[in-house]
């Protein structure tokens, strides 16, 4: 007998994390992606002690396992290898869906998209894909993706974009992620901050405070 696979479309529930509330006085949104293998609301939480005229959202990819084996936290990811095309076509719709509902909460408020790690290919997928109209895209610890044709440039070349690197980052060299900004030919404006491969306070308040004052 023959075995085939079908592709049908289906809908699911996704978490969406917040921290603050989308009032009409918000001034400024983060849409931020976790990494892999991440707990959404441990991520949230390095986003704690924002000032009240920010809200950050924080959309759980759509894919969770185990960590570590049956007994392992459950975390997320973004995508894999196999069905990868789907994989993003999903995640798009999704984070889109997150655009929606940040731009009908606060209509007047500057939108920033954020990437950590895994996370940072993730939203320059979906920022390639939908187009969707954001003021800043900010990498940390992660590249763009390399398959993707940036082109037209216009799109991306009127975003702020900023890359944060950990000067001590153990899974990402630097010299390595360089050249796939090189390879990618967009210019992000770089910032070096004390740290691995991890979300630090300082940098964060840092970022959110240059992000406020465009805003």
């Amino acid at each position: 007998m023959a075995i085939t696979t079908q592709r049908l479309l289906t809908t699911r529930t996704a978490r969406l994390v917040s921290v603050g509330r989308l009032l009409r006085s918000t001034r400024l949104i983060i849409i931020a992606c976790h990494g892999y293998g991440m707990e959404v609301t441990r991520f949230a939480e390095s986003f704690a002690g924002m000032p009240e005229e920010v809200v950050v959202l924080c959309p759980e990819g759509l894919s969770r396992f185990y960590w570590g084996g049956f007994e392992g936290k459950p975390v997320a990811s973004w995508m894999t290898s196999l069905e990868r095309d789907a994989e993003i076509e999903d995640f798009c719709a999704w984070l889109q869906r997150v655009y929606d509902l940040a731009e009908a909460g606060a209509p007047t408020a500057k939108i920033a998209v954020f990437g950590f790690s895994q996370g940072a290919a993730t939203v320059m997928r979906w920022l390639h894909d939908r187009r969707p109209a954001v003021d800043a895209v900010v990498l940390w610890s992660g590249t763009p993706p390399e398959d993707i044709a940036y082109a037209p440039a216009e799109y991306f070349g009127a975003l702020r974009r900023l890359a944060y690197w950990g000067d001590a980052d153990e899974l990402v060299a630097w010299a390595r992620a360089a050249r796939r900004f090189e390879e990618v030919a967009l210019n992000f404006d770089h910032r070096q901050f004390a740290g691995g491969h991890e979300l630090t306070a300082s940098a964060l308040r840092d970022l959110v405070g240059e992000l406020l004052d465009a805003a």
